[in-house]
């Protein structure tokens, strides 16, 4: 299950969302947001439960209220500080042992790796974190996503024709100097690879579109453009799906456990299925570049598969993505895609 009604977001500059007084909320004051609307709506009966025994035990509310906030924090940190996925049954773990906090050890199987003050500075205290509820984030990533498709509108007439061609012909769609294509989609797949794949030039490009659209550049462009310098390609596990704001996802190259936003795949994907695509981060929010690719078919997943093994093989991959590397990753698993009929599986949106 995806963590609930709230996700955290680690923003890259500093523009922040503001309640009704103008005012960001911190971290505590939405972590207590959140324990309060989970002990209302009931979607998680844990901390219902956790108010009603530790009522009849002698606690005050705003006691048990407290305490409940410790945990839900101690489950943030291990997302941000472990990299690892919300964990729903921990959680509840955690509530049922109340009033034993997380770090205390009580012989139960739940684990106390961490400590009081680890989690205050990292999440209670600490000032440039940012936690959205899901609502939130999905007004920040439709805004971010429309922002995107306006610059990758703007950069097509800025590419290189033969940097263009040489993109679609290492994905084996062209032929006699014209692109060959069964869908207008096609086109899409090979813009993102002539934009993202190859470092150098990507570069080149967004140094010409800063040059070309420079009074046009707001704060939301700036950061778009900052993450895209730094976009990466990842095959990519589905664990979860987020109702209406995205997915779970376990990086095969790197692993690492990232919540993927993206509302059109939120409502498309189920749990199991191998997302292949570039990925940025704007206001730390991950996303695709616009075209991901699944790997559609058992005979799929044993190309992909035997170029992965290959790149272990070589030492060629490192725990942060791909290493000596220029698109080529990327173009061996899109033209093996292609080839296998992935358009088929396949609606950008």
């Amino acid at each position: 299950m995806g963590c609930p009604n709230l996700i955290w977001v680690i923003p890259a500059s500093e523009e922040t969302g503001e309640d009704m007084t103008g005012r960001q909320p911190n971290a505590r004051e939405s972590l207590m947001w959140q324990v309060e609307q989970q002990r209302t709506s009931g979607d998680l009966p844990y901390v219902k439960d956790a108010f009603h025994r530790l009522v009849e035990c002698g606690y005050s509310d705003k006691a048990i209220l407290e305490m409940c906030l410790w945990v839900l924090a101690t489950e943030y940190f291990r997302m941000l500080a472990h990299k690892e996925p919300w964990d729903t049954e921990r959680y509840g773990r955690g509530l049922n042992r109340l009033p034993v906090m997380p770090w205390e050890d009580d012989g139960s199987d739940y684990p106390t790796d961490v400590t009081q003050k680890e989690v205050r500075r990292a999440i209670l205290d600490n000032p440039g974190l940012l936690l959205e509820t899901s609502e939130q984030t999905r007004e920040r990533y439709l805004r971010v996503r429309s922002k995107l498709k306006e610059i990758h509108k703007l950069m097509t007439p800025l590419m290189d024709p033969a940097v263009f061609r040489a993109s679609a012909q290492s994905l084996g769609v062209l032929k006699d100097n014209t692109i060959v294509a069964d869908c207008e989609n096609v086109l899409d797949v090979v813009a993102d690879h002539c934009i993202y794949a190859n470092p150098k030039h990507r570069r080149k490009l967004l140094k010409t579109y800063r040059s070309h659209h420079s009074k046009s550049i707001d704060s939301d462009c700036r950061e778009i453009l900052c993450a895209l310098e730094n976009a990466r390609y990842a095959v990519m596990f589905c664990d979860d799906v987020l109702p209406g704001l995205g997915l779970q996802m376990k990086n095969l190259l790197t692993g690492e456990v990232i919540q993927l936003i993206d509302i059109n795949m939120a409502e498309t994907v189920e749990r199991g299925v191998v997302i292949c695509s570039h990925i940025i981060a704007p206001y730390g929010m991950f996303m695709t570049t616009g075209s991901p690719l699944p790997i559609p078919t058992k005979a799929a997943i044993t190309d992909v598969s035997g170029i992965i093994e290959e790149y272990i093989n070589h030492d060629r991959l490192r725990p942060d993505g791909i290493r000596n590397d220029d698109g080529e990753f990327a173009a061996q698993i899109v033209s093996t895609l292609l080839r296998r009929g992935v358009m088929n599986y396949t609606a950008f949106e």
